[in-house]
């Protein structure tokens, strides 16, 4: 029932606080105008986090006394700042990555770090001197995983939802149980948020947002799975997560092609190319919850599986989801039959 709790608490207050951060962006004229890459018309408040960013730390707080779960406040306290001050001030990529990187260095300090990989083949990977290497850019990665989805109305919140819904049940499954009240928590507030973020968006979570959702998710995978002694335990969050990694690392892959830098933005995100193939805004959002969703499956299924067979699944579903997503970008008639499938 604690589990039920946090996560009722997290969505009513987030539904409560939401429309006082909307009335404070709107009041101080701290808003996303349209123009260049951006897919609304008007002008848009933005600090939407700060209603997730309560929602999460107060029902974390009454529900979860931890330590890990206090570093995790603490961290995502730090992190929400300093998403508050990109998206007043507009920082620069390079201070923002600094930020990022003392906020993760800090979580380390305080005691999450991944230390260890248990491996499909029996036996543990122990990480000595790269564990805080490794855990700081796992942090750095999700956090600007999220940032870049955040791209339609509605489609970070939501994939971070039901992210956050699929891990907790894998720690439910490890038996990490303050992990699994953090990351239902985060669901609960994400949810909460979108009743005012999905299509048409009332206000935007802003880099505030994004990146606590990043930051939140990045930990709790440390705390809840790859602490665990689960087999080939990096996959299940790299499933989990799948379709926002791989929009990313396309991304990457795309402008290094070309030249760009790999931070430089373009129209070329996965929710562009569906709205490109005619869909519009909802039907793109909704077709990547559901890919997200059948994910997230995929993910609790590697929880139940030993050695090989975790591993053969693993990359099984990493191959087809990637067919699957470069598939859908080149379809767009599959896409909108698709659609109308999971509508009706």
């Amino acid at each position: 029932m604690t589990l039920f709790y946090a996560f009722i608490v997290a969505l009513l207050i987030a539904i409560l606080t939401t429309p006082l951060m909307r009335w404070i962006a709107c009041r101080y004229s701290i808003l996303d105008r349209p123009g260049g890459r951006k897919v609304h018309r008007k002008s848009i408040p933005y600090l939407g986090g700060g209603g997730i960013f309560i929602g999460f730390v107060v029902a974390v707080f009454l529900f979860c006394d931890s330590p890990s779960s206090m570093l995790i406040l603490v961290g995502a306290s730090a992190t929400t700042l300093l998403g508050v001050i990109d998206d007043v001030t507009i920082m620069s990529s390079k201070v923002k990555l600094l930020g990022q990187i003392v906020i993760a260095l800090g979580t380390c300090i305080g005691g999450i770090s991944i230390d260890y990989l248990t491996s499909p083949f029996g036996g543990t990977i122990y990480l000595g001197a790269f564990s805080w290497t490794i855990t700081i850019l796992w942090i750095i990665s999700l956090m600007n995983v999220v940032n870049l989805i955040d791209g339609l109305d509605g489609l970070a919140g939501g994939v971070s939802a039901i992210s956050a819904v699929m891990i907790a049940i894998v720690s439910v499954q490890t038996g990490q149980w303050s992990a699994a009240i953090v990351a239902i928590a985060l669901a609960g507030a994400s949810l909460g948020f979108l009743r005012f973020n999905f299509p048409p968006a009332t206000i935007f979570m802003g880099d505030a947002g994004s990146m606590l959702l990043g930051y939140v998710l990045s930990v709790v995978t440390i705390v809840g799975v790859l602490k665990s002694e689960f087999v080939i335990s990096m996959g299940i969050p790299i499933i989990a997560l799948a379709v926002p990694i791989l929009d990313t690392t396309f991304a990457i892959i795309r402008r290094l092609k070309k030249g760009q830098s790999i931070m430089s933005p373009d129209k070329e995100h996965f929710h562009h190319q569906l709205l490109d193939a005619g869909l519009n805004v909802k039907q793109a959002v909704i077709l990547i919850y559901a890919c997200t969703f059948m994910l997230g499956l995929a993910a609790i299924i590697v929880g139940y599986l030993d050695g090989v067979a975790a591993l053969g699944f693993v990359l099984s579903v990493t191959i087809i989801a990637t067919g699957i997503f470069k598939y859908l970008k080149r379809r767009s008639k599959h896409i909108r039959t698709l659609v109308r499938m999971i509508s009706d």
